[in-house]
């Protein structure tokens, strides 16, 4: 992650008082993602790196690239007909 400084995030944390340091059980993991995306929450605002970003895009679902003879202006277009 970047933040701007060669120093040890968890020796600022007793200096800076918004650096909080969250631990919680292992077994409500999956339960506080969900919450937090409920919220709007996603990994590329907490962990602001490409690695991150990465993977919030690829979380997306997009559909894939788009397939030969496709339109790619027309979003949410489908070959069912249905349009």
């Amino acid at each position: 992650t970047i933040h701007g400084t060669q120093g040890d995030l968890a020796a600022m944390a007793e200096e800076v008082p918004y650096l909080v340091k969250f631990r919680g059980p292992a077994a409500a993991k999956e339960t506080l993602i969900r919450q937090l995306e409920m919220l709007g929450i996603s990994r590329s605002q907490l962990f602001p790196d490409l690695a991150s970003l990465a993977l919030d895009v690829a979380a997306m679902n997009l559909g894939g690239p788009p397939q030969e003879g496709s339109d790619p202006t027309e979003l949410g277009s489908d070959d069912s007909g249905a349009g």
